[in-house]
């Protein structure tokens, strides 16, 4: 009898010890798989490292797209012109600088020969230059881009942890968290970043120099004065595309039983919400193209503040499109947008979640459970 219930206690304590360890893997997972378990400092280099895999994988293309204008129309690249610069992260407004005898800006490079196609572009300007041609402008355009991007994704990772967003079974009524997380997010960002960006340049002693004057002559709200078109757009396109990519997450997790998604589940998802953010928002995207080379072209001829500020509606500039050409013309260069937008919001967002998913597991693993 001594001997049987000794068996039966140590038949009870293992099975106790089994449901407890299963209890605890149980919980691992989920606060591995809702990133509840995150440092600050997790999220930064996962936002940091997605925003340089982007551009790596995305400038490229837009150097090669420059190249190719410029050989075909240089006089829209001469000095005192300006053209738009995107890295995959952001659309940067660049003046075109005067030509010297000791040097030749990167986009008025002759080529070899005459340019026939993107991919024989491509492969001239690496065969001739060297493939660190195809990262031309690049390093500049990240002072603003990277802080951008960390600020954007990290806040709203943040916020939405803070509202008890934990994916993908604490979701139940909690649909409007990622659309209002990132909503914020985007308002932070953009708010931070604005007054550097309106500057246009990318030495640091000059943004200084160029937002003082602007802060003396026009007060220090004009620092800002760039940011109602940005924020069109990038408002809107957020909470659509945040809201896509939750929704479609969740929806895949719960239907696979999984905790997490895969590298290319991450990316595919990303670019789908990519696609519908991105034709949702095309007409904004327009305005905010029209008035960032508006911007530019008026800064380059030295226009007075006053004459700047008659013309910047939005829907003035809205209007004005529609006048011209109609409402097709809200919704002119769909392809190239969304050539842009897709992959960058796939390199991106997938990125963003397999490191986070990567951290999440290491803490989980060492019994970290932050939130």
């Amino acid at each position: 009898l001594i001997l049987l219930q000794l068996t039966q206690n140590a038949v009870l304590t293992d099975t106790m010890a089994q449901s407890q360890l299963q209890q605890n893997q149980a919980d691992t997972a989920a606060v591995s798989a809702s990133h509840a378990n995150l440092h600050f400092w997790q999220r930064v280099a996962a936002s940091s490292i997605g925003g340089v895999a982007t551009s790596l994988t995305m400038t490229p293309f837009d150097v090669v797209k420059t190249r190719m204008q410029a050989q075909a129309r240089p006089k829209q690249f001469g000095s005192g012109n300006c053209f738009l610069y995107c890295n995959g992260l952001m659309d940067h407004l660049c003046m075109c600088a005067p030509e010297t005898d000791k040097s030749v800006p990167w986009y008025r490079k002759p080529g070899a020969a005459k340019f026939t196609s993107p991919l024989d572009a491509l492969l001239k300007i690496v065969r001739h230059e060297g493939p660190q041609s195809l990262y031309s402008g690049l390093s500049a355009t990240l002072i603003l881009a990277i802080p951008s991007t960390v600020i954007y994704f990290t806040s709203m990772d943040l916020l939405k942890a803070g509202l008890g967003y934990r994916p993908p079974n604490d979701t139940a009524g909690k649909a409007w968290v990622p659309p209002v997380a990132a909503v914020s997010a985007r308002l932070v960002s953009v708010m931070c970043m604005s007054p550097l960006e309106l500057t246009q340049r990318t030495d640091w002693s000059v943004v200084l120099r160029s937002a003082s004057a602007e802060v003396r002559a026009h007060g220090l709200f004009s620092l800002w004065r760039g940011a109602v078109p940005t924020l069109l757009r990038d408002v809107p396109f957020s909470a659509i595309y945040w809201l896509t990519f939750d929704s479609a997450r969740t929806a895949r997790l719960r239907s696979a039983g999984a905790d997490s998604l895969s590298l290319t589940e991450a990316a595919g998802l990303g670019g789908l919400a990519g696609l519908i953010a991105g034709l949702a928002t095309l007409p904004f995207d327009v305005v905010k193209t029209h008035k960032q080379m508006e911007l530019g072209f008026r800064a380059a001829a030295e226009a007075s503040a006053a004459n700047a500020a008659g013309n910047s509606s939005v829907w003035k500039a809205m209007r004005d499109l529609v006048k011209r050409g109609g409402l097709a013309a809200l919704f002119t260069g769909v392809t190239p947008r969304l050539l842009k937008v897709v992959p960058a919001s796939a390199i991106m967002v997938g990125s963003f979640e397999c490191l986070k998913n990567y951290f999440a597991k290491m803490n989980a693993t060492a019994g970290e459970t932050l939130l």
